[in-house]
């Protein structure tokens, strides 16, 4: 069929026609059929001509060759309908029967237009209609996946393929000014949007190479210097690129000068300058018409783009290295080098070039004028402009390098000298202000130290200075603020500020010196004007500033030098081109930048590889003879380490090797004799007393003396200095037996009294003792040590030294004083030590700190719970502290076996899961009629089961609340349960979940919270909501009633956020089973209070409880079908059944989900039938 012969006259019919193809209900008979069909209107915009080789008819029913032809009349809502149609259908039903590339090619100059030059309105209005159909279709749900991944393809295309210029030629072409602003406005939001919506509706999974940064560089940064390389830019142009950087603000990009990647806005439009050689010229009149605000964003971030390329190409940006403080005499070399002068040219010459004032035309002159505020400088002299972005640039709090100090000053150096005083001055009052000194970091002191060396240097000190700057600067540098600010230099505490503050004294006084002498500084004129000098010993030497004062003086001194090499670097780059000073700083043409290096570093290799000696082949052809070292039989060994005074009296006997004495070895009994020799007899006794060990004292007063004397020593009681002796051996272990060599013998076994025998052994080596602590104060200090011992101690008299001071009849409040900074100290442990019973004895600690002082410590647990910096384990520790300081001031026993609050729970909703599974039971006729012919009643004895352990467990019951409320003497456990435990628990929850919430939806998660509960974590919290309900007073259930089901409905709907496993998969997860036992347990305190018609009165509560009755019935759905699917196919998988026994439920995490929905839907339906009776008695109903 022709669809063209009825469209070619009307473009509201052939947008019908297009429509009908997207739908369905029009299709094609061929595929020569579908490429005229979409060619046609192409042909009629373009001409034959522009269409790619393999769209070309050779006999198409319309053949137009010419330029001339194409018609004016654009319309978008054609080309969305053509779009949409090829995206949606053609590609989809004609994948396999046209030829790909035809297919590719025609979706190609349908969404970005031909590929050659000319018709930029055109390709600028296909592209504006291009974003529209693209976001249109991202926002559908239902798209098709292989639409999807053409769309991908497209988004990929768009790198290259979408062009900024032709998309403002397009808004230029507008005649209606404020239509024309509309659709830039709405293009820009479509550009910047797009790679977010591609991640939304991938769900992230974006196509490789693709990400946002790189759209950002490719399409918005790209196509800004390919509008800056247009030779028609005008002020117009200017004004949209003006709302591009606008854009990139609010956007974000532009906050960061550059990303972790080495990406950023200066990056890639210094890269995109060497191919448009328009950028840096044309780059300043787009700087001129930007606000005030938007510019020195724009140039502080080239100042810190500059700096971090000039550091990643190693670069010296500080004054002295490492290895040049490591060896001194050598500092500066790196500084004050070639390599220095190269980067400091190339910066020095970007900067000229993208911070020089431009002065524009006349429209956009007019533009800037007009603006009501002071966003653009006004003061028409190119240098005093220069100056002012001077000040606001290289003055920002901004840490800069001494090497940008070094570059800004060459900058600056071009002017003339009254504008290099005026900076100068600047400088001068920045370094001298106060404030700053009192507050200032190191780098910041040397940059600016480093600013004013090279401004002083800069001005001119010959004849041919005006005396009005002789005098302008004699004047600077006798003012107040310049005195004030080297005075309080020197009252700094740091010597390197002091040093730099000395340095700068000096230099201001040798410049005023030097200008008032004429020139003469080298004659010794009586007339000479004194200088200051501190003299050299504040400057030689190493370490507290005296390397850099050095290299700065240095600097100073040689600085002529310096600047007619800086200078001859930029000049054989030449005036205004950048090319070669960017490619310095390491940037390349996009791919390009790691084929070759720069030519200095080009020509450093090549001089060293000529340097490089070459080998020449070995001449010997035998191997060398081996030759066997000296002999070495009369040669006496030495110690490695020996005493001073005893080189010369080293004997072969005392080359044995001792062994080292233990602790109080010095008051040992030694039973051999020191000065003979031993014989055999005698080893064999000795050998026999030493080997018994024996506790008891020996004869006479000797022992207790030593004894007397070790604890004298030590600080020990003489009991313990005795344990610790008799503990010891009282000989060598290591001695060998008689029956050893004869050397052996000879050993010198050293008594108490023999000081010549060991001249060290008498030093006693005491291991100080870590006293129990006494004071709670006491305890935080040894928590916070890094001694495995001091931990252990104090989490070890904790908890019982708590409960012993929580009386503040004896004690005062030692325990209050001290709550805060305990619990903070006891929650920031960490178990680095492996202690046994690590976690028992922390949580236990925090638990007596909580009886103890209630409403400080639950406090800051409750809101360190919510604190990101904890991990995963101390906020279940923190959870579990919470829980038993509420069953005990609830009057609930502790187990004997620590269980946890997971197996409290389970106890809990055991008892819970029987009376559910009880009453509804007894709705079941046949169930009803089979236990009625049972001998034993079992339900009975369920039941007496159950009393006989209602003190054991802590199911809620308003009996075990009341009796728990009568024998907990002391403590009103009624008004903390709720404004001390749950409230706080339950606010700071609800506020943690929608600020979660409201994250995702921005897109922006912050510190810590896109992780702050893990499953486990989660689970645990969960818990122990519902333990804290079930202790909690009756009197308080109706105030947490609602606020619970809130929470409730939060954890269900939130369970993917933290981790959890979607039931309709593969199984669940452990937080959806502990939200369920909260749900139930609160169904059944609300039974139990009044038979729930305080739940089921207030109209939110039942709303609430309709929208968790469909959720907890889908979960029971799947999780039963999927039990008995595996039952089905052998998988012995007990999934629980309605009730799941005891409380464990079976089968698992999967089996306790079962049993606890199955629960919550029997509680559901005992309320249901208490609202259906209470709607009975409401209406006078009357059953028969």
């Amino acid at each position: 069929m022709a669809l063209c012969s009825a469209s070619n006259s009307d473009h509201r019919a052939l947008r019908r026609e297009f429509q009908a193809i997207t739908q369905g209900t029009k299709r094609f008979a061929s595929p020569s059929e579908l490429i005229s069909t979409y060619t046609n209107p192409l042909t009629r915009l373009f001409g034959e001509v522009s269409l790619p080789d393999s769209l070309k008819t050779r006999s198409g029913p319309i053949s137009v060759s010419s330029s001339g032809s194409k018609t004016d009349n654009v319309d978008v809502l054609l080309i969305e309908a053509v779009q949409e149609s090829l995206l949606l259908r053609t590609c989809l039903d004609w994948v396999a029967s046209l030829d790909s590339t035809q297919l590719q090619d025609l979706v190609q100059v349908w969404i970005f237009g031909p590929s050659f030059s000319g018709y930029d309105d055109i390709k600028g209005a296909m592209q504006q209609c291009a974003l529209r159909t693209i976001t249109r279709l991202l926002g559908d749900s239902s798209l098709h996946s292989s639409t999807m991944e053409l769309i991908k393809t497209l988004c990929m295309s768009a790198l290259t393929h979408l062009s900024l210029p032709a998309l403002i030629v397009a808004v230029l072409k507008e005649r209606n000014i404020a239509r024309a602003d509309v659709i830039w406005s709405e293009t820009l939001r479509l550009l910047s949007s797009l790679p977010d919506r591609l991640a939304n509706a991938t769900r992230g999974q974006l196509p490789d190479g693709f990400s946002a940064a790189k759209w950002v560089e490719e399409v918005f940064v790209g196509g800004m210097a390919a509008s800056l390389h247009d030779s028609s830019l005008d002020g117009r142009r200017l004004r949209l690129l003006k709302d591009v950087l606008s854009r990139l603000d609010r956007m974000g990009y532009l906050s960061r000068a550059v990303d972790g990647d080495g990406r950023g806005f200066w990056v890639a439009l210094l890269r995109r300058s060497l191919l448009c050689e328009g950028v840096e010229p044309n780059w300043p009149r787009l700087r001129r018409i930007l606000s005030r605000n938007l510019r020195v964003k724009l140039d502080i971030s080239l100042m810190e783009t500059l700096q971090y390329l000039a550091a990643q190409k190693g670069a010296p940006t500080s004054l002295v290295t490492a290895s040049e403080r490591a060896r001194p005499g050598s500092e500066g070399i790196a500084f004050l080098g070639k390599a220095s002068h190269t980067f400091v040219g190339a910066i020095a010459h970007i900067l000229d070039a993208f911070l020089r004032p431009k002065s524009g035309t006349v429209e956009e002159v007019s533009d800037v004028n007009s603006k009501s505020d002071s966003d653009s400088d006004s003061d028409p002299d190119e240098a005093s402009m220069k100056v002012q972005t001077f000040t606001s640039i290289a003055l920002s709090p901004v840490a800069q390098s001494p090497l940008l100090a070094w570059a800004w000053a060459t900058s600056l150096s071009t002017e003339p000298p009254s504008s290099i005083l005026l900076g100068t001055k600047s400088v001068l009052d920045r370094w001298s202000d106060s404030a700053r000194i009192s507050r200032s970091v190191l780098g910041e002191e040397v940059f600016l130290t480093t600013l004013i060396m090279c401004t002083l240097s800069s001005l001119p000190t010959s004849a041919s200075t005006s005396s009005t700057i002789t005098t302008q600067l004699a004047e600077l540098s006798r003012c107040r603020t310049v005195l004030d600010g080297i005075s309080a230099h020197l009252a700094h505490p740091d010597p390197i500020i002091r040093r730099m503050g000395m340095l700068v004294a000096e230099l201001l006084s040798a410049k005023t010196s030097c200008s008032s002498g004429g020139g003469g500084g080298g004659s010794d004129d009586g007339g000479k004007t004194k200088t200051l000098n501190f003299g050299s010993s504040i400057w030689n030497g190493t370490g507290q500033g005296r390397e850099e004062a050095r290299v700065l003086r240095a600097l100073g001194d040689a600085w002529e030098f310096h600047a007619k090499a800086v200078e001859g670097v930029r000049e054989e780059w030449g005036k205004g081109q950048v090319g070669d000073a960017i490619r310095v700083l390491g940037i390349g043409v996009a791919g390009k930048e790691n084929i070759g290096e720069t030519i200095e570093e080009s020509r450093a290799v090549a001089s060293l590889e000529k340097k490089k000696p070459r080998r020449t082949a070995p001449k010997t052809r035998s191997l060398p003879m081996r030759v066997d070292p000296p002999s070495r039989k009369d040669t006496k060994a030495r110690p490695l380490i020996t005493m001073i005074d005893d080189s010369d009296s080293y004997t072969e006997d005392e080359h044995q090797d001792e062994p080292q004495p233990s602790p109080l070895s010095m008051f040992s009994r030694s039973n051999q004799a020191p000065s003979r020799p031993i014989n055999s007899s005698d080893s064999s006794s000795d050998s026999t007393s030493d080997d018994s060990d024996s506790d008891a004292p020996p004869s006479g007063g000797q022992e207790s003396g030593i004894h007397r004397l070790a604890a004298e020593l030590s600080g020990l009681s003489p009991s313990e200095a005795g344990n610790i002796l008799n503990s010891s051996p009282l000989s060598n272990p290591t001695s060998d037996s008689s029956g050893r060599k004869a050397n052996n013998g000879r050993r010198r076994k050293n008594r108490i009294d023999d000081f010549e025998g060991d001249r060290e052994s008498h030093a006693p080596q005491f291991t100080k003792k870590i006293l129990p602590p006494v004071y709670i104060s006491q305890l935080s200090p040894l928590l916070r040590s890094s001694d495995r011992s001091s931990i252990r101690l104090a989490l070890h008299h904790a908890a019982p030294l708590i409960r012993r001071k929580s009386s503040t009849a004896l004690f005062g409040a030692e325990v209050a004083e001290n709550a805060v900074d305990l619990t903070l100290s006891l929650v920031a442990l960490h178990d680095n030590f492996g202690i046994k019973r690590f976690e028992g004895l922390r949580r236990d600690a925090l638990t007596a700190l909580a009886v103890a002082q209630c409403q400080v410590t639950v406090g800051v647990l409750v809101e360190q719970v919510f604190g990101s910096q904890y991990s995963n384990t101390q906020r279940i520790g923190m959870l579990g502290a919470l829980v038993e300081s509420a069953l005990e001031l609830s009057g609930n026993k502790k187990s004997e076996e620590d269980i946890g609050v997971r197996g409290r729970v389970d106890g809990v909703v055991a008892g819970v899961i029987e009376k559910a599974r009880a009453v509804g039971e007894d709705k079941v006729p046949a169930i009803k009629r089979e236990r009625g012919l049972q001998v034993s009643n079992t339900r009975r004895t369920r039941e007496q089961r159950g009393l006989i352990q209602e003190v054991a467990t802590t199911t809620s019951s308003l009996t075990t609340r009341v009796n728990a409320q009568i024998e907990t003497p002391g403590v009103k456990w009624s008004t903390l349960a709720g404004p001390v435990y749950l409230f706080p628990l339950i606010n700071r929850y609800l506020s943690y979940q929608a600020h979660s919430s409201s994250s995702r939806q921005n897109s922006y998660l912050g510190a810590g919270t896109a992780s702050l509960f893990h499953p486990d974590s989660h689970s645990i919290f969960l818990d122990t909501l519902t333990l804290l309900l079930n202790v909690s007073p009756s009197a308080l259930l109706s105030s947490l009633t609602s606020s619970l089901l809130e929470v409730v409905s939060t954890a269900l709907l939130s369970q993917n956020g933290f981790g959890g496993i979607d039931v309709t998969t593969t199984g669940v997860s452990v937080d959806t089973a502990s939200t369920l036992n909260l749900l139930a347990v609160l169904l059944h305190a609300n039974i139990e209070a009044d038979g729930g018609e305080a739940l089921i009165s207030g109209r939110s509560n039942v709303e609430c409880l309709k929208s968790l009755l469909s959720m907890v019935q889908e979960v029971f759905t799947v999780l039963q079908a999927q039990t008995q699917s595996n039952t089905v196919g052998g998988e012995n998988t007990s999934a629980g059944g309605g009730g799941g026994g005891g409380g464990g439920g079976g089968g698992g995490v999967r089996g306790k989900v079962l049993s606890r929905a199955a629960t919550v839907l029997l509680l559901m339906d005992q309320l249901d039938s208490v609202r259906q009776e209470t709607i009975r008695r409401a209406i006078g109903f009357i059953p028969v």
